[in-house]
């Protein structure tokens, strides 16, 4: 009758707790990499569908620019949600006056803007009078500037209004269609569009109420030639002529 040995039984106990400890090891790093790397790549996977739409509605804003610009009179562009929704934001206006060299007000109108919108949990992208942002939980950022001169001795005004014809409201998920026509330009100022009284003006200033409106003062605080003071920005002070004009452009959204 054959005996093993304590040294052989040894060696299996050994072999037996190896294998344990190396499938443990395999076990936890699987489980590790399941959690930990899956979020990584939801949260990469999130980020690119934002950078994408960020682009996306850029892209949408140079196509309205050439609306605004009189290059064309409709455009059409599309976008992929991706697990976002996108939808004409109502609520913002401007309130445009116009100063002569005395302080006296020329003229004051409030103009409707409205904004394109394309948000993703607690992120926005949006296209709003001429200018498209990006707005996140503590903050937000220009990325393109409206069509706004202001000179030495001239500033010339361009303002977009969004009107949406579909009343297609908030749509979630799949591709949108935007067909953008503009339906008129209008000139704010001046009245007269002779233009004989632009040569009154002295100073502009436009004051925001919009939730972009931080963003908004914050690029005008750092631009030359431009003023800001809480909402309001101001081109001038001894200013030789004043434009001001609006377009309307009607949108369009389906999927």
């Amino acid at each position: 009758m054959r005996r093993s040995s304590l040294g052989d039984d040894t060696r299996a106990v050994s072999e037996l707790v190896g294998f344990s400890l190396t499938f443990g090891i395999v076990l936890v790093s699987v489980t590790l990499i399941a959690t930990v790397g899956f979020g990584q790549l939801t949260d990469f996977r999130d980020a690119q569908q934002l950078d994408n739409a960020e682009q996306t509605v850029e892209i949408i804003g140079q196509s309205l620019e050439s609306i605004e610009e009189g290059d064309a009179v409709s455009r059409s562009d599309a976008i992929d949600l991706s697990g976002g929704a996108i939808e004409v934001q109502k609520g913002s206006v401007a309130n445009v006056s116009v100063f002569n060299s005395s302080g006296g007000r020329l003229y004051s109108e409030w103009l409707d803007l409205n904004a394109l919108v394309y948000s993703q949990g607690s992120t926005s992208i949006a296209y709003e009078n001429g200018a498209t942002y990006r707005q996140e939980l503590h903050g937000g950022v220009m990325n393109t500037e409206p069509e706004f001169v202001c000179g030495d001795d001239v500033a010339v005004l361009s303002f977009v209004t969004l009107e949406e014809r579909s009343d297609a409201g908030k749509i979630s998920g799949g591709e949108v269609s935007i067909t953008a026509t503009r339906s008129d330009t209008r000139l704010v100022y001046p009245v007269n569009r002779t233009g004989d009284n632009a040569t009154n003006a002295a100073n502009v200033t436009v004051e925001m109420t919009s939730p972009r409106e931080g963003p908004w003062t914050d690029h005008f605080a750092d631009t030359e030639n431009w003023n800001a003071s809480g909402t309001t920005i101001q081109c001038g002070g001894s200013l030789e002529r004043v434009y001001v004009r609006q377009t309307n452009v009607s949108l369009i959204l389906s999927n």
